[in-house]
């Protein structure tokens, strides 16, 4: 593999850039990420006028255009993912926060709903659905914004990549609540704009007095072997939080999964690709020196997952894409695979700290 140096495609010092996506349009790409004004004192990712930011790139990443998506819809928005549906249809799906005064607190408990609350800011800000755009023109245009409902309900989020399995699109929601207890779901569509609960993923459990949380759940479809793999981030909570990033595998196109096994990869891959008999996966690597890293798995290792498995054997050695970055807020790279060429954004920052987002080209 020969790494191609990377390109800055984005940065403000007033705006703080993060959680790029990626998609090509004939010869040349589309990126979008989630921006916000830069605060008084720090960065944050939980800001009420995050809005998303799309940029045109020509092949050699030079932007041609850019446009806010969805800017009729005045919740705040954040990580969006672009998927192909056919030749010349994308959809764009992000996930909204619409924020409250703290007094309301007890409405949203009492109610079991998602929500978040800034003890800094006496705030709530409370996961509000997934919107979705709609583009019928290659990227041109997208339409204004719909929601995701299932059951009737919205408080839930989407981040990482959609697929197709025999016809339908999967998708994975998280963060939806159920008894007090977070669940991530495989959601099924044949348009992309109606959707509906194929299966539970996983949800939050306690073992050896610390409970998993899993949230974030990416997905990829091996189609000759059948295997729908799914990546999703985990917090083993205890005295301690420690995160990391747990796989799981379907052999039955989404109707069940085998138990997450962790990964003891540092970062989260949000878009991993079918490759070459080889399932490839790129994170933003969070330890010391922080950057971004790539590995894959070989798809025959892929057809007996389960818990005995030690996952960091079946891996093959991590490669250093970039290692220069100045702390752990970095990566979700978002990955794609474009004729001889795997094509990547991320987001990170360097010595001056001042957050951007980069385009990379590999030769794969």
């Amino acid at each position: 593999m020969i790494i191609k140096k990377s390109k800055i495609v984005y940065k403000n010092k007033d705006i703080y850039p993060a959680f790029p996506s990626i998609i090509d349009i004939n010869e040349n790409y589309l990126l979008s990420f989630r921006y916000a004004p830069k605060e008084k004192n720090n960065y944050s990712h939980l800001h009420s006028l995050s809005k998303v930011k799309v940029l045109e790139l020509d092949p050699y990443f030079n932007v041609k255009r850019n446009f806010d998506l969805a800017p009729h819809d005045e919740a705040a928005k954040q990580d969006t993912g672009f998927f192909r549906i056919s030749k010349n249809k994308i959809l764009a799906y992000y996930f909204r926060y619409t924020f409250h005064p703290v007094c309301e607190k007890y409405l949203f408990e009492k109610m079991h709903t998602t929500f978040i609350h800034d003890e800094s800011k006496d705030i709530i800000a409370s996961l509000d659905g997934v919107g979705l755009c709609m583009s019928e023109d290659n990227g041109r245009t997208f339409s204004n914004h719909t929601l995701m409902n299932i059951d009737g309900g919205n408080h839930f989020a989407i981040r990482g990549s959609m697929c197709f399995v025999n016809g339908k699109i999967l998708a994975a929601i998280y963060a939806y609540k159920n008894k007090n207890k977070y669940q991530c779901y495989i959601v099924e569509s044949e348009d992309g704009l109606n959707w509906k609960k194929k299966t539970l993923l996983c949800q939050t459990i306690e073992h050896d007095n610390k409970k998993i949380e899993y949230v974030e759940p990416s997905l990829c479809y091996i189609e000759e072997k059948n295997i729908l793999v799914a990546f999703i981030r985990t917090h083993v909570i205890g005295k301690t939080t420690e995160i990391s990033t747990s796989i799981t595998c379907s052999y039955d196109a989404g109707a069940t999964f085998t138990k997450p096994i962790l990964t003891g990869i540092s970062g989260y891959p949000v878009a991993p690709i079918a490759l070459d008999n080889k399932l490839v996966f790129i994170y933003g690597y969070r330890n010391a020196p922080y950057g971004i890293r790539m590995s894959s798995i070989d798809y025959s290792k892929l057809e007996k997952i389960n818990s005995k498995n030690n996952i960091s054997d079946i891996m093959t050695n991590e490669i250093i894409i970039e290692d220069k970055m100045a702390s752990g807020d970095c990566g979700y790279p978002w990955a794609i695979h474009n004729k001889d060429n795997i094509v990547c954004a991320y987001y990170g920052s360097f010595n001056d700290e001042n957050r951007l987002i980069k385009a990379i080209k590999l030769a794969f």
